[in-house]
């Protein structure tokens, strides 16, 4: 498989595999680095799609070393993670359940139920049964 498309062959190698990104669709800054490799490279080519991580990655490399430091640990998890669609985050909300106590379980299923559309809507029906309550009583006096 060709690593960068350009002219007559595009449609025919497109068919055949299209693990391929359009030149067109890139960013600036990565458009100018496959540029810098690969000088014929222009807007109307192809390139393979682990070509752009690849780019990608030298992009987020230079991002990352702007300063004067050696990327660290957390810097390459991080690009890793970009480039990879990985998510690096832990899921905290399961340990914050466990520590809640009884009262703040049973205010949490009350704002629950009390943000929600079947309390607006069952208590809006309410005022207006009990508003038509209080104009007969009104009106019979």
């Amino acid at each position: 498989m060709k690593r960068i498309i350009c002219g007559k062959n595009i449609t025919q190698e497109i068919k055949k595999n299209n693990l391929y990104a359009s030149a067109y669709l890139l960013r600036e800054s990565i458009y100018n680095l496959i540029k810098k490799d690969h000088p014929d490279f222009n807007r109307n080519c192809f390139i393979a799609e682990d070509e752009v991580a690849k780019y990608r990655n030298i992009h987020l490399e230079g991002l990352i070393n702007k300063g004067d430091d050696e990327p660290d640990n957390l810097d390459k998890n991080v690009i890793d993670s970009i480039l990879n669609k990985k998510i690096i985050s832990d899921n905290i909300e399961d340990d914050w359940e466990e520590k809640l106590s009884i009262g703040q379980n049973i205010a949490d299923k009350v704002a629950k139920f009390g943000g929600s559309w079947t309390f607006i809507i069952s208590f809006g029906l309410f005022l207006f049964l009990w508003m038509g309550v209080v104009d007969s009583r009104a009106q019979i006096k």
